[in-house]
């Protein structure tokens, strides 16, 4: 939308995958011990809506740093906020002969439905 090569496209995405790198290891241990992880992941998801529905409101003239910068702040955030709350929501009720497999059964379970709602998004978007 905004003309990007793909270098400059990756680079524009670094503002959230920041937020969620700092988040990620150094809020979440002491947020989880002072709020439930319902909670959190709740947060999590209000703020990754909130990211996108401000996205959705963009225009083809949007400025980066005025316009998209902000909303990258909160979707990082709210990512940051749902990872380790969700994997260890999915991790809370396994037997302990079956806690290799939780993990890899949970992020398969995060890329297929990141893969589906691409692929209705995508598909809403062209009709």
């Amino acid at each position: 939308m905004l003309g990007y090569s793909p270098l400059r496209t990756g680079l524009a995405f670094l503002p959230s995958s920041a937020v969620t790198g700092i988040i990620s290891p150094t809020l979440i241990p002491r947020l989880v011990r002072r709020f439930s992880l319902k909670a959190l992941v709740i947060t999590g998801l209000a703020f990754v809506t909130v990211g996108l529905v401000t996205f959705a409101r963009d225009s083809v003239h949007a400025g980066f740093m005025a316009d998209n910068v902000p909303p990258m702040i909160l979707m990082g955030a709210g990512f940051g906020l749902l990872f380790m709350p969700s994997v260890s929501i999915a991790m809370s009720d396994v037997a302990s002969g079956e806690a290799r497999l939780a993990p890899g059964l949970a992020n398969v379970a995060v890329q297929l439905g990141a893969s589906i709602g691409i692929a209705a998004l995508a598909t809403i978007s062209a009709s």
